[in-house]
């Protein structure tokens, strides 16, 4: 799990401009690091215009500083499926779990509150850390057929009975 000077947490709307400026982009890997990012920042506002999204941040202690963030709720383009929109951890915390740590928040949230076991994502195929963090979770993939540089993925969530 993440570090422990990292605690996740959901959104509040006093993490707005961190999340708005936050930063994530692999110099050199722009061209797939950096959609991610532009979906975290406008996370915020679709948020305040009524979108039904979830936000959880990696918040370093005791520094308040905002090191992880993920973006998941419905899909906006299948109804009914529940999809990971965009997730990011800044350059110098990488490695540490944090990704690992705001998947499992994101994917219990929405097993919980949602009810949908089947959690979708795309990642880009030169994404080796989320591919791997993905095979933990026992994801499926295949090729996006629509888009040939991504992985569709799909991960099933199992709640324990309390």
């Amino acid at each position: 799990m993440a570090a422990v000077d990292v605690v996740i947490r959901r959104y509040r709307e006093s993490d707005r401009e961190a999340v708005e400026t936050f930063k994530c982009v692999t110099p050199g890997e722009r061209h797939w690091t950096k959609p991610p990012e532009q979906c975290i920042r406008g996370a915020p506002a679709d948020i305040s215009d009524g979108a039904d999204a979830g936000l959880f941040v990696g918040e370093e202690s005791p520094s308040g500083r905002i090191v992880g963030i993920i973006v998941f709720g419905p899909d906006l383009n299948v109804e009914g499926q529940y999809r990971i929109h965009a997730m990011g951890v800044v350059r110098d915390r990488r490695r540490e779990g944090i990704a690992t740590s705001l998947k499992y928040a994101a994917l219990t949230e929405i097993a919980a509150t949602a009810g949908h076991q089947s959690v979708f994502s795309d990642v880009h195929k030169n994404n080796v850390a989320m591919i791997g963090l993905n095979d933990k979770l026992g994801a499926k993939k295949e090729l996006d057929p629509d888009h040939p540089a991504h992985f569709l993925s799909v991960v099933v969530v199992e709640l324990e009975d309390s």
